[in-house]
């Protein structure tokens, strides 16, 4: 059989606060079954951190080993990624360093629409800074692998400014307002999801499994 899911939603958790300036996040991509509203699925998550500049710690050495620590030098943005973002102002960045949706659910832009939620929720809304590493940091995909990456990245959430292998969208541009706008629409999509496929892929030990199996623990079987 098969379920559709609907109205993706993002509930967020504190995980870790390194300093005043600087705290750790993860968002849960919540998913409700259309036929029954009662059941809510996880369909993925992205973890991010939000750092306030000028901070009042090295925010290299505090967000060490996270390779977005190269983007900063003390307490504030280095000048090299200040330049890149045309020299505006920025009161503080959102640095998403992780972002993972199912594999039944991708291809429906959930993704993009979960990181234009974080930047409405956390970033400064005139000197916010998003910025996101297309490609994770422990993997060494193919170029072509990883500018496809680049390229989805870019186009979904309308952003120009790169620079050492991160993309950035400033708040004080119109680009990722944008892009959260086109994507508005995604609330009201419905995902179908093949319900047998999902339990072959729990009895194999599917490594890309998420909680979306709770479908099948809610009796749709």
């Amino acid at each position: 059989g098969a379920v559709s899911l609907c109205q993706p939603t993002a509930v967020y958790e504190a995980t870790a606060a390194g300093s005043p300036d600087l705290t750790r996040w993860r968002v849960y991509l919540h998913l409700t079954d259309a036929d029954d509203p009662a059941v809510t699925v996880i369909g993925g998550f992205a973890e991010f951190t939000v750092i306030n500049i000028p901070a009042n710690v090295d925010l290299a050495e505090t967000l060490s080993p996270s390779p977005f620590a190269q983007l900063f030098l003390g307490g504030e943005l280095s000048p090299d990624i200040a330049a890149a973002c045309l020299d505006e102002e920025v009161f503080n960045v959102i640095a998403v360093e992780h972002i993972y949706v199912d594999p039944a659910l991708r291809g429906n832009t959930l993704g993009p629409w979960l990181v234009t939620d974080i930047v409405s929720r956390m970033a400064d809304s005139i000197a916010g800074l998003l910025a996101i590493r297309p490609t994770p940091a422990n993997t060494t995909p193919p170029q072509a692998h990883e500018s496809q990456h680049v390229a989805y990245w870019r186009a979904a959430l309308n952003i120009t400014t790169e620079a050492d292998g991160f993309l950035f969208a400033h708040t004080a541009f119109t680009g990722i307002a944008n892009a959260a706008r086109g994507l508005r629409g995604v609330r009201d999509d419905f995902i179908a999801i093949d319900i047998a496929e999902l339990d072959t892929r729990m009895r194999n030990a599917d490594p890309e499994l998420w909680p979306i199996t709770n479908l099948i623990d809610a009796g749709h079987t």
